[in-house]
């Protein structure tokens, strides 16, 4: 079969020579020169000898379908070779195919009768692709059956159209017809693109295409080009890509949600009022900011130490078994009460919960703790509390049953000190100063049992110390020196001032009770920060070291003196504690090692009270 270009003309007619489709420059030579270009019959658009010529060939292979050939001559194109190909199907010639050609005759049949053109023709009339060709200019000039089926054209509406007109966008338009320019100019005979063409209904579709241009002499003469209906496949292309994108939008979504959510566990973590720590390999990997002031220690301590370096005694060695064996999975609590010592020495109470669980991929322990000393605390003197109501009630009995014969007994004495002789008072004196010394244990039980309102405000504690000790000095006058060495900035503190001067007030008279006579006190204050000290100092021989550990007891005895020290120092105490504090009783010791004179009485709280 020769080449597509070698054919000067190709038409396609029904028996009776109306036109289908033609294409070829002869064709169009020939139109031109009839004025018949709007013409349907081939007939008239043959000169007369040729349309003769036509006719008797066409009733000859109507009766017997078989290639046919004849020759005409034009003027402005003699020695014109045309030959017939009848076009059948199901056994029935149901059109024509006539070639003209101004050179070479076209290709005799083939072995069978059946000619290359006419297997060409089929093939192109078949194609379930779109075929068609254009000119120089880009107008068309042949469309095959499937342009009509996919753009609803039929060939006599499109054909003469510039194939530019069918794209939808205009910019692709324009591009369209500057890449056929440049096409002749680069001499590029073949391109691909895939674009939107306009149907006739108006609606669109996308058109997959590959063009052949016939360039020469650096001229597009025309071209054909191979179309195919991509619509289904570029929507799908498109659902998939939608899909992508909303499945990426999808995952973003889920990805900002979720590291939105680690933001917020974060912060709650961090900010959480209790302290939360996770420990792998032995060590402290992850603690959070209350974690931190729990024991007092800096992050950068605790993230490159033991943990259980910071376990009380009592407990280490038991919780080193525990998490052994929960890394192992063996069943053990998870929750229990621990000791801690804090970075100043403290040893506090806390309540832990742990959990196994995994950190950065490997197995770790986290957990969860919760300081309870100040809990602790309050629980032991709300039992405290108990006790002293208890005692109170009972005192407050007692005090009434046995003030009223101590009266009858001091009236009595007084009686009979007038009566005697001088020789018999000092023996009343004694008998009146233990009745007195009965009043004042009476009173200090009842002092130390009794409920009171507590009012709390600032209060300036120099200024308490010192309105004590002008009360002590106006109403029990003793061979007693006060020296002074209050801070020279006023120690404010947030407390109940009846419950400061008490705490006072009890631990300068057990201090001038146990003198022993005369002697001097030294009252210093100090604050640091938010810790404010009391520390009372006298010269009074030193206390017995074995009673030391037990001055806080109730009427605790001193074997070298047989004095008891009452509930003074008890009620200071516990009066400290409310505040955060405590009492310390101690020996001064100096240079002088045969010293045997020299002790303090030291109180410490917190200047600031939460609400």
């Amino acid at each position: 079969m020769e080449p597509m270009d070698s054919l000067d003309a190709l038409v396609l007619m029904d028996l009776d020579g109306n036109i289908v489709q033609a294409r070829g420059p002869l064709y169009n030579l020939i139109a031109e020169a009839m004025r018949a270009t709007d013409e349907t019959s081939m007939y008239k658009v043959l000169p007369s000898e040729a349309s003769e010529l036509l006719r008797i060939n066409l009733m000859q292979m109507t009766e017997e379908p078989t290639d046919l050939h004849f020759d005409f001559d034009l003027k402005a194109a003699p020695g014109i070779r045309c030959s017939l190909y009848p076009m059948i199907k199901d056994d029935v010639t149901e059109q024509v195919a006539l070639s003209m050609n101004t050179r070479a005759p076209v290709c005799g049949p083939d072995e069978g009768g059946y000619s290359s053109i006419a297997r060409y023709w089929d093939f192109v009339q078949l194609s379930n692709d779109i075929i068609i060709e254009y000119d120089e200019d880009g107008t068309l000039t042949y469309v095959n059956p499937m342009f009509t089926e996919v753009l609803g054209y039929s060939a006599s509406e499109i054909l003469g159209t510039k194939i530019f007109e069918l794209l939808a966008d205009p910019q692709a338009r324009i591009g369209a017809a500057h890449g056929m320019r440049r096409a002749a100019g680069e001499g590029i005979h073949k391109h691909k693109m895939v674009g939107e063409f306009l149907k006739k209904d108006g609606s669109t579709v996308m058109i997959q295409l590959e063009a052949v241009h016939i360039v020469r002499d650096g001229e597009v003469k025309g071209g054909h080009t191979l179309m195919r209906d991509v619509t289904e496949e570029f929507q799908k292309k498109k659902e998939l890509e939608d899909q992508k994108e909303s499945l990426e939008k999808d995952t973003l979504d889920k990805q900002q949600k979720l590291e939105e959510s680690e933001r917020k566990y974060k912060f709650i973590v961090q900010n959480a009022p209790i302290g939360v720590f996770i420990m792998q390999d032995g060590k402290l990997v992850f603690v959070n900011d209350h974690m931190v002031k729990v024991g007092n220690y800096s992050l950068e301590t605790l993230l490159r130490s033991i943990p259980f370096d910071y376990v009380g005694d009592s407990m280490r060695e038991a919780l080193k078994d525990r998490m052994e064996k929960r890394l192992r999975g063996e069943p053990v609590p998870n929750s229990y009460e621990m000791p801690i010592i804090s970075a100043d020495g403290r040893e506090l109470t806390v309540e832990a919960q742990i959990t196994a669980t995994t950190y950065n991929g490997r197995p770790a322990v986290m957990g969860i703790l919760n300081d309870v000393t100040e809990k602790k605390l309050m629980q032991r003197l709300l039992v405290e509390s108990a006790k002293t109501s208890a005692i109170g009630q009972v005192a407050s009995k007692f005090a009434h049953e046995i003030n009223s014969p101590l009266t009858i007994i001091s009236l009595s004495t007084q009686n009979l000190r007038n009566k005697l002789d001088p020789d018999h008072h000092q023996k009343l004196d004694n008998i009146n100063a233990q009745v007195a010394k009965i009043e004042q244990i009476i009173r200090e039980v009842v002092t130390y049992s009794r409920a009171t309102p507590v009012n709390i405000e600032k209060v300036d504690i120099n200024q308490t110390i010192r309105s004590v000790v002008e009360w002590i000095q106006a109403q029990q006058p003793r061979d007693v020196e006060f020296e002074w060495d209050l801070s020279e900035e006023p120690p404010i503190c947030e407390c109940d001032e009846y419950q400061m001067r008490n705490m006072v007030f009890n631990v300068l008279i057990t201090d001038i009770e146990t003198l022993e006579g005369a002697g001097q006190i030294t009252i210093s204050t100090k604050k640091d920060e938010d810790i404010l000290t009391i520390e009372v100092q006298d010269d009074g021989p030193h206390l017995e070291e074995e009673l030391i550990p037990h001055m806080f007891e109730p009427f605790s005895l001193s074997k070298r003196t047989d004095q008891n020290y009452g509930l003074g120092l008890l009620v200071a105490q516990s009066i400290a504690k409310i505040y955060g504090g405590d009492v310390e009783i101690g020996n001064i010791t100096s240079n002088d090692e045969s010293s045997t004179k020299g002790r303090y009485v030291r109180m410490t709280i917190s200047s600031t009270r939460d609400e």
